[in-house]
């Protein structure tokens, strides 16, 4: 999840990060953890967690952006890690519900 200018739920704000990676990270997730590093390095708060410790946590695992209150892009990857297509969620309970 990445949160970027707008409203923030609870414990987010502008340049939270929290990036989720499999046990054995895919090629995509590797470039992601790399580029962390230099994102962090400009002032970025990034944290990496793998998926099994963001489920302890309650967090979600889809791969989202979240922009504000009112608009989510849900990011979705084939079984290649590739990324499929982007859907923009604006339904009210929904956006509430990746906030979380």
């Amino acid at each position: 999840m990445i949160f970027i200018p707008g409203e923030y739920p609870a414990g987010a704000g502008p340049g939270r990060e929290w990036a989720f990676a499999d046990d054995l990270p895919t090629p995509g997730q590797l470039y992601l953890i790399d580029n962390a590093k230099r994102n962090a390095a400009l002032g970025e708060d990034i944290t990496n967690l793998q998926r099994a410790e963001a489920g302890r946590l309650g967090l979600l695992e889809e791969d989202l952006w979240i922009s504000d209150s009112r608009l989510v892009a849900r990011l979705n990857f084939d079984s290649g890690d590739q990324l499929v297509d982007v859907e923009l969620v604006t339904e009210p309970v929904e956006v509430v519900r990746c906030c979380w």
